[in-house]
């Protein structure tokens, strides 16, 4: 019988299987959510377990993060476990709010899956490092925002508004130096 919190994380850990049943047709991989491993864990945990999962923003050395944590709760103990996902400023073809739920998500299934003990597998496409292919590469998205300037005041003020870890990037300082040196032709014309 199930008598403290750890017993029922070790009883849900020895029930759940969470397949990948989810395909991605645009990626070529297959994956699961967030919501295929609290079904699960649901369904293998003991009556009275609590499950539950929240975030927050956090700013970690100049980057936006989302911090979400995963919990069970059982005969008033609990355990839980945290994982974070990258906030990007911008991201093709997301609004703000589209921007922030896809890092919550992202953050809360790897939370899950650390509290569950669920193995991702050696051919997971999260385990690529792909930020440069799906546009989330940080030097690339402050490069972008850099080339942007319409003006040397402009691009003054845009190279103050980036994160210290960005105006310390040498890819970023090249392309900033860049287009000073064409905005400085521009208007010398």
């Amino acid at each position: 019988m199930t008598k403290t919190v750890h017993d029922a994380l070790a009883e849900i850990q020895a029930k759940i299987a969470v397949p990948k049943g989810r395909n991605n047709d645009f990626g070529g991989y297959r994956y699961r959510k967030a919501e295929d491993i609290i079904s699960a864990a649901r369904a293998a945990a003991p009556a009275g377990t609590i499950i539950l999962t929240s975030d927050k923003i956090e700013e970690i050395a100049g980057q936006v993060f989302v911090i979400a944590t995963a919990s069970i709760t059982f005969a008033g103990q609990t355990i839980s476990a945290d994982a974070g996902a990258m906030h990007p400023l911008q991201k093709k073809g997301m609004d703000a709010s589209q921007i922030t739920g896809s890092a919550s998500s992202y953050a809360r299934k790897y939370a899950l899956q650390g509290l569950f003990a669920l193995d991702d597998g050696e051919h997971d496409p999260d385990s690529k490092d792909n930020r440069k292919e799906n546009g989330n590469d940080p030097a690339a998205q402050a490069i972008e925002y850099i080339d942007g300037a319409d003006s040397l005041d402009d691009l003054k003020h845009r190279w103050e508004a980036l994160p210290d870890a960005m105006r310390k990037n040498r890819d970023v300082i090249g392309a900033t130096n860049a287009r000073k040196a064409q905005l400085q032709q521009k208007e010398a014309a």
